[in-house]
């Protein structure tokens, strides 16, 4: 088949690598975010999708939007067989969505109808899930609403933080689509439709929200821990600066828990245990502003927190 293939960050690559090394299909053209400045120097950077692209010599194309006709009219003169929509950030208009032979569809990962939107792999460990799943869907101009052609469940183990499961769910979908590809054409697929009563949303994070709120349970607050490490990370705060938690445990500790429940962020000892509104938690892997990603151990070398001191 001759493929467009749409997206823009590193989750959107292990699929278009996959389509590249097919031998049976073509990608015939890239479209991905536009070119963005970064960093303090301002340097202008090209999206992943866009570099990968660049390497094996694929057309790329970078239009603000879609919805400008001479943008869909280029679209169209591509005469493509089927897109393949991964993290691309852009709505497809209609014109677009049915353009190519077998019109479009998207990677979603989330077990839909629950999780449609744009932080779906975040919110299901924020959520405290314990499974999810990667979704091939036919799309239609409805947000993440189109039937299912394919889904590959996968459980969420307790200490499974988002950039593992990033990667985990970027290859697991770039490996459902030779086999997906290879039904669509043969005309042996039979979509699912979604139950619009179970919808569920993820939406975007707020900055705000990764600030650790103490008064909730040491359970949820290793789900946010966990939900953002390696995107955002949760962070308290410490005599004015914000102090970022990669990773933590959930003490267990007999002694530990005799502790009053009613002074949620107050440090326990010196080994920084944590009082939350339930249980209590310990941090592993900490940063502060401006340092790098460090172990619990080394951190309470250069900084002492002491029992007793409350946390925010």
């Amino acid at each position: 088949m001759k493929i467009i293939f749409m997206g823009t960050p590193d989750f959107s690559c292990p699929s278009l690598k996959k389509l590249i090394d097919d031998k049976n299909h073509q990608v015939i053209a890239v479209y991905c975010a536009s070119e963005k400045k970064q960093n303090r120097g301002q340097k202008i950077t090209k999206c992943p999708i866009h570099q990968l692209a660049e390497k094996y010599n694929i057309p790329v194309f970078t239009p603000k939007s879609l919805k400008d006709q001479s943008e869909q009219q280029k679209f169209i003169d591509l005469k493509s067989d089927i897109a393949i929509v991964v993290a691309y950030g852009l709505l497809l208009p209609k014109e677009v969505l049915e353009a190519p032979k077998y019109g479009c569809i998207n990677i979603h990962p989330s077990a839909l109808p629950k999780y449609r939107g744009a932080a779906p792999i975040q919110r299901s460990i924020i959520n405290g899930e314990r499974e999810t799943a990667i979704c091939i869907v036919q799309m239609v101009e409805k947000l993440d609403a189109g039937p299912v052609i394919t889904l590959a469940p996968f459980p969420l183990i307790e200490k499974t933080n988002y950039r593992a499961l990033h990667n985990i769910m970027a290859n697991l979908g770039a490996n459902l689509l030779p086999n997906t590809l290879k039904r669509i054409e043969e005309n042996e697929i039979d979509p699912v439709k979604q139950n619009e009563k179970k919808v569920t949303y993820a939406h975007k994070i707020d900055k705000k929200e990764a600030k650790i709120d103490f008064n909730k349970s040491a359970q949820e607050i290793n789900n946010l821990i966990r939900g953002l490490s390696g995107y955002n990370e949760a962070y308290f705060e410490y005599k004015g600066q914000k102090i970022k938690i990669h990773d933590a445990n959930i003490e267990q500790s007999a002694d530990i828990l005799l502790f009053k429940q009613d002074y949620a962020g107050e440090v326990l000892d010196d080994k920084l245990s944590i009082l939350c509104g339930s249980g209590v938690l310990r941090p592993k892997i900490l940063q502060k502003q401006g340092k790098k990603a460090i172990a619990l151990e080394d951190f309470l070398r250069g900084t002492t927190i002491k029992a007793g001191e409350r946390l925010i």
